[in-house]
């Protein structure tokens, strides 16, 4: 890295990098979007194109960098593109919902799906003979007709250039190393070098980001964009009194952001509107702006929808409206699918949001679920049961499932705040709005969200520990904060090893049940897939002449020959063989 002068020059740069980096996201969506309005389908000039108007985005910001700041800014975003796709690479998706719809999606959208004027189903049974399964069984069709497509979109992009669909998962790693930048530029205006390294990293690895990272799932991008959007809005209050080209910047970032956030997730959409009107109502009642200022924030508003909801969002907010009245089908309205309570332990459903969040929270870290029928076990916080640590590690693991520590470290957090409430003489207005509003903003989702209970719908929670280390570090309590930080680390950090080995496993598992499936295939064979249908798109990455059937629809053509189950197993027709 270059020579910089000065702490504010190394904030600039990590900064336009994190941001580069949400861009490139959100361009790949844009020109996809755009493209199927216009009836193209997902192609490489979207991925090409995307990539020169970053490097416009990035020189443009770094106007009056050095050349040796701009070539760093560059290597910065290649190289954590690369390490994405890396990382990306190194596991098999074995999830549940991975190998039902994600992938599902991902493998269609790739192949030329058009989901702004096609369901799923009426492209297959249009298409030729090709490489794609017949069409995806009950609700994979559902889910992938009707939710936002933004990292679906982005996946079937890297999966179009690179011909593994692998490497579509790269996207959650992506977003974490935004977060690790746009958060380390932030805490540089408050703290040293290394307490801002180490609370930057402990911010981007939370643990729903860090323990869906080798899946498909989209729960860790949401909570890393809530982060990066309440970094924005905060370093764009903060700023206020700057030249008018910094705060522009933040707002134009925070236009991306919200953009992509209504893409991820329907959630994404309502998460972002209640903490951007939150902070709007800060600015608006106790700061008192110039009406060009309040245009300003409004316009950021107008085309954060028109550019989340009526462009990328066309192929679901809008096509949802169109064809069932409600842009948030099915998830809300009078013909909502239900997908809460088959996930819940079996006695939630009597039971308030609040009561459910806190006894999930305060509980043994578990998997269970209404067919358990097992309820779940309060704990003494700090304490660490059996089968907790392995637990913690399943990417959508249901109760206790910010770590075996996170409801001691919650409850220490809030004992700081309080103490530090009455203790605290005089208070920076901005500073503490900057505290307040992500809280109450949280909060109030708790509250109003069904299945708030379950850490990954809530993934931003994990940042109420993170506010009080940064608050104890700014009041120069350092004992504190790094006991706090130590115990953050350790909570994020003990099912990793977990983690990686249940990885390993299962990638070799699947290894090998592709391989037997392979040749099965060039020999003829034909496969069928009972409902993990995106095993059905790894096996075609390396044999594209494969014959492969939904298990649903094997009868409509001939008897398969052989099964693919969870895991690439294999199971041969008996009559066959």
């Amino acid at each position: 890295m270059p020579k910089l002068h000065n702490k504010k020059s190394l904030t600039k740069l990590l900064l336009v990098v994190g941001t580069s980096i949400v861009c490139f996201v959100l361009l790949i969506d844009l020109l996809s979007s755009v493209g199927f309005i216009l009836n193209i389908s997902i192609t490489p000039l979207w991925v090409i194109l995307s990539s020169f108007i970053v490097l416009a985005f990035l020189l443009v910001s770094l106007k009056r960098g050095t050349s040796k700041v701009k070539l760093t800014a560059i290597a910065m975003v290649v190289v954590s593109i690369f390490i994405s796709l890396v990382v990306s690479r190194l596991f098999v998706d074995t999830s549940y919902d991975g190998n039902t719809y994600h992938k599902t999606a991902i493998g269609q959208l790739r192949d030329g799906w058009n989901p702004v004027y096609e369901s799923i189903e009426s492209f297959n049974n249009k298409k030729t003979p090709s490489r794609l399964p017949s069409n995806p069984p009950g609700k994979i069709s559902l889910w992938a007709d009707h939710y936002t497509k933004g990292s679906w979109i982005y996946s079937a992009n890297i999966y179009k250039i690179t011909n593994d669909i692998r490497y579509g998962k790269s996207l959650n790693t992506l977003l974490i190393i935004a977060v690790l930048f746009i958060s380390l530029a932030f805490l540089l205006t408050k703290l040293g070098f290394a307490k801002a390294i180490l609370i930057s990293i402990l911010t981007a690895l939370s643990p729903v980001a860090l323990y869906q990272i080798f899946t498909n799932y989209v729960d860790g991008a949401l909570g890393s964009l809530i982060i990066i959007l309440l970094i924005l809005m905060t370093m764009y209050i903060e700023g206020r009194k700057n030249s008018d080209k910094s705060n522009d910047f933040l707002l134009f970032n925070v236009v991306i952001t919200i953009a992509l956030l209504a893409n991820i997730k329907f959630t994404g959409l309502v998460y972002a509107g209640v903490y951007s009107m939150l902070y709007l109502v800060f600015i608006l009642i106790l700061r008192h702006p110039k009406k060009s200022e309040v245009i300003k924030l409004l316009l950021v508003g107008v085309m954060s929808l028109f550019i989340g909801v009526i462009v990328i969002g066309s192929s679901s907010y809008i096509r949802n409206t169109v064809t069932n009245g409600n842009p948030l089908y099915p998830l809300v309205g009078k013909d909502k699918v239900d997908i809460i309570t088959y996930n819940e332990p079996f006695d939630f459903p009597a039971k308030n949001q609040v009561y459910k969040f806190m006894e999930s929270t305060f509980s043994k870290t578990q998997n269970i679920n209404e067919a358990a029928h097992v309820s779940p076990s309060t704990k003494i916080p700090f304490t660490v049961h059996s089968g907790e640590i392995n637990a913690s590690s399943i990417y959508d693991v249901r109760i206790g499932g910010y770590g075996v520590l996170f409801s001691g470290i919650l409850l220490l957090s809030i004992a700081i705040f309080i103490v530090l409430a009455f203790r605290t003489k005089k208070y920076n207005t901005d500073g503490l709005f900057a505290i307040v509003i992500p809280m109450v903003g949280t909060a109030v989702i708790i509250c109003v969200i069904d299945g708030s209970w379950w850490a990954r719908y809530i993934p931003q929670l994990y940042l109420v520990p993170l506010v009080a280390v940064l608050v104890l570090l700014l009041l120069r309590r350092n004992l504190i904060a790094y006991a706090m930080a130590i115990l953050l680390l350790v909570n994020v950090s003990l099912g990793i090893p977990s983690l990686v080995k249940n990885n390993q496993a299962a990638t070799h598992d699947v290894a090998i049940g592709l391989s037997h499936a392979k040749r099965l295939c060039e020999s003829g064979f034909r496969a069928a897939i009972p409902t993990f249908g995106g095993f059905a798109y790894n096996l075609l990455d390396t044999c594209d002449t494969a014959t492969i059937d939904y298990k649903e629809d094997a009868a409509k053509n001939t008897e398969p020959d052989f099964t693919i189950g969870r895991y690439a197993d294999i199971f041969t027709t008996p009559s066959r063989h």
